[in-house]
């Protein structure tokens, strides 16, 4: 499988990826590989993506590991993670498809099979509630999680309340905010002058240093589909902790 991500042409890493369902047919990372290779449309991927994960469950089933037992520890079982990583594929897919509604639905279903969160879904799944102003999904996923202080989890949090017309329950949080991340009013401003480059997307994703400004670059890039639309959000929280630096 790392041959096959490392090659240099669809060609090679197919011929990697084929050697690799001949040691272990029924492994999920390496079917979805294939399929992004074989695939023809986005469209043609996620109807790929949906009959692996469900031969992937149904593997997982008759090996006696998808149980009401193990339900809520997955990834602690080494065997359902290439599933989950699948799961994670497919939620992306479907956020990029602008296909919300399901997005939550995958999201939800993964907080279920593995209540420690390894893969971080816990993040797309809250600016996915603050996006639709789910206020009660939202404060119940906010409550179980504000003891960490993540940025992913307070930003969007804050912009519910904020959609909500809630604005002591959002500055609360902002101020919350701007405590665990240093760099909030920084970023805030960048938003608003409208400098934010896309590469520094691409130079943060999937390396940064939690509490800086590397972890709004992430934030923003991954939960796009509800920052780009709440630019008056940062205006006003900028405004709040301008006001609040001068006191």
């Amino acid at each position: 499988m790392e041959m096959a991500q490392n090659a240099n042409s669809e060609t090679e890493a197919l011929k990697y990826v084929n050697k690799a369902l001949k040691l272990e047919p029924n492994n999920v990372d390496a079917l979805i590989l294939k399929a992004q290779i074989k695939a023809n449309s986005n469209i043609d991927l996620l109807k790929k993506v949906e009959k692996i994960l469900e031969s992937g469950k149904k593997y997982l089933e008759d090996e006696g590991i998808y149980t009401e037992e193990n339900i809520g520890d997955f990834w602690l079982i080494l065997e359902t993670r290439p599933y989950m990583r699948g799961m994670a594929f497919y939620l992306e897919m479907l956020i990029e498809l602008s296909m919300f509604k399901n997005s939550i639905k995958v999201a939800e279903s993964m907080l279920n099979l593995c209540k420690n969160d390894n893969l971080g879904i816990r993040y797309r799944l809250m600016a996915l509630y603050a996006y639709f102003e789910d206020i009660e999904k939202g404060e119940n996923l906010y409550k179980e999680n504000m003891k960490y202080d993540d940025t992913q989890i307070l930003l969007p949090a804050s912009i519910l309340y904020y959609k909500q017309r809630n604005f002591n329950k959002a500055k609360q949080i902002l101020m919350k905010l701007e405590k665990s991340n240093k760099d909030t009013k920084k970023f805030f401003k960048i938003i608003i002058e409208g400098n934010l480059t896309s590469d520094k997307f691409e130079d943060f994703y999937g390396i940064y240093r939690p509490g800086t400004i590397e972890e709004y670059y992430l934030a923003f890039y991954e939960g796009m589909f509800l920052y780009s639309d709440v630019i008056s959000y940062f205006e006003w929280a900028y405004n709040k902790l301008s006001k609040n630096s001068k006191k």
